[in-house]
């Protein structure tokens, strides 16, 4: 059997490769998102290209982590198995899903994988887990800030004892960014010019309300796009954006922020195991790459946590793509040969079997 590949097929963006113990990053990294237009279909940043014309129809196949059509979510992996150049009857594949994926979905990913493409040997982990993993560690609390949900999983020596949720994560911040710059509702024109606006000028604030009275006199940023038109970003503006994910209220939602997220997950377990789980808070996904996001976080939970020298918030440089890398990491090691699914025990017990082997991460 060949070499195994990490699929890491998320809402807004996947991240597909080899694996390998020292393969530090995913191969192909492409929007997942599909764009039609009379009978013609493409995918990833060819779909990108066609996203603002009115000729095209366009579509992301996964949708807060649960895929929006399995036939869409089907020529995503053959999308991926392409840009990859590889024949996947002849790889281990191992798939990464949601913290809130349900077990139908793993199943039904399992009929796919070894019904359409396969695959002599298929695996399964929540992202969260395989982030932790890649971290080096088996227990502690994951904050993952994705395209289209923020989650706590809180994890304790491998398996899952806690989880959170917020419908509040990049795309709601990159909405919240075209306003902010346009002043209307521009969001489908300008998602991917307003994703990097974010991204490349936005910042978190350590002390929220006395650095937006001091941004007046932070000099403004401009951000020319394609079409010649200029936009202006104001100091107030990169900083208030980011700020939605500690005060939801921003974009006019009645919930809690991601600190008070992170502390409702932790006090759910055992008091015993509690500082452990304060003490490794390791952030993960692409919204999670603000600076300044770690030091506010540290300093929001030593305001909430029992043990405020407990409270340790890890970063990993390569968090954007943290939950393919534990995965290629994970395929590397020795018992993971003991994990797999096989094919044939997918054909004696069926695709529910996958939810009785997949428990570890």
């Amino acid at each position: 059997t060949a070499v195994p590949v990490v699929m890491d097929i998320g809402s807004v963006c996947s991240k597909v490769g080899v694996a390998g113990a020292e393969i530090v990053a995913p191969s192909h990294v492409f929007p997942t998102l599909m764009a039609t237009n009379q009978g013609e279909v493409v995918l990833g940043n060819e779909a990108i290209e066609n996203y603002s014309s009115l000729d095209w129809s366009c579509k992301y196949p996964v949708e807060s982590g649960h895929p929006s059509s399995w036939d869409d979510l089907e020529e995503v992996y053959r999308f991926a198995f392409s840009k990859m150049q590889i024949d996947p009857s002849s790889h281990p594949v191992l798939a990464t899903d949601s913290a809130y994926a349900p077990k139908g979905d793993r199943e039904k990913l399992t009929e796919l994988l070894f019904e359409t493409f396969q695959v002599p040997l298929f695996y399964i982990c929540f992202q969260p887990g395989l982030s932790l993993f890649a971290s080096g560690e088996v227990t502690g609390t994951v904050l993952h800030l994705g395209g289209d949900l923020a989650t706590t999983t809180v994890m304790y020596e491998g398996y899952p004892h806690a989880n959170g949720r917020l419908d509040i994560a990049g795309n709601d911040l990159s909405a919240f960014m075209a306003t902010l710059c346009k002043g209307d509702d521009s969001y489908r024109m300008y998602r991917q010019y307003c994703t990097g606006i974010k991204e490349n000028f936005c910042m978190v604030a350590q002390d929220y309300e006395h650095e937006i009275l001091n941004a007046q006199n932070v000099q403004d940023e401009y951000y020319k796009l394609p079409d010649g038109e200029v936009l202006r970003i104001s100091a107030e503006d990169r900083i208030k954006c980011p700020e939605a994910l500690f005060n939801p209220k921003l974009l006019g939602k009645e919930t809690e922020g991601v600190h008070e997220m992170i502390h409702s997950s932790i006090t759910k377990c055992d008091r015993d195991i509690i500082d452990d789980l304060y003490g490794n808070i390791v952030l993960s996904g692409g919204c999670s790459m603000f600076p300044g996001l770690p030091e506010r976080l540290t300093k929001e939970l030593k305001s909430t946590a029992i043990s405020k020298e407990k409270v340790h918030v890890l970063a990993p440089p390569d968090r954007m793509w943290s939950s393919w890398r534990g995965g290629s990491i994970l395929t590397s090691i020795p018992t993971m040969q003991n994990m797999w699914v096989t094919k044939a025990e997918y054909d004696e017990n069926g695709p529910s079997f996958i939810n009785h082997k997949c428990t570890f991460l």
